[in-house]
């Protein structure tokens, strides 16, 4: 019995973090890599290093950043975290989208660009001043593209993982 539900609890676990990698992927990479080429001016090659590096990043800790955006929600933000844990109902109006924004923005800028910067330098070859540049233009391509993701996650779950 308790290995059956050692065994219960790992693919829950395992199935949760899938769909949160999935929905990470299948988001962002479209996002940031026309985002690169258009806003950011990288070239082919720099773009796919870019790509590259956060796909491994999204793979690998995709599911990990969908529990940090629960975290910083809960830490910033209960009302956001229980309509996304707990699916409950609230009103949504620009202050509660501005909210949700800023809290959505700061998680992913800490996650994602602690992640991405070393890969850009080292792997990617950008110069210090390019990372910087870089690590900035995601800062604001989150403040755009982090609540939606936010409301995409929760859709994502929403169709993938029917245990409430």
């Amino acid at each position: 019995m308790l290995l059956e539900k050692k065994l219960k609890n790992f693919t829950k676990k395992a199935k949760k973090f899938t769909i949160d990698t999935t929905a990470n992927f299948v988001y962002w990479q479209p996002v940031l890599g026309i985002s690169e080429i258009t806003f950011m001016g990288y070239n082919v090659d720099e773009m796919i290093s870019a790509r590259t590096g956060n796909i491994i990043f999204a793979i690998t800790t995709g599911g990990v950043y969908g529990k940090a955006l629960d975290l910083g929600r809960y830490l910033l933000n209960r009302e956001y975290y229980n309509e996304t844990i707990n699916h409950a109902e609230r009103n949504h109006n620009l202050k509660t989208f501005l909210k949700d924004s800023l809290v959505d923005t700061a998680t992913t800028s800490v996650y994602w660009n602690a992640i991405m910067a070393p890969w850009l330098y080292f792997v990617s070859g950008l110069s210090p001043e390019r990372v910087g540049e870089a690590t900035l233009a995601y800062t604001a391509i989150y403040l755009f593209a982090s609540t939606p993701y936010g409301k995409f996650l929760n859709f994502f779950r929403g169709i993938f993982d029917k245990q409430k």
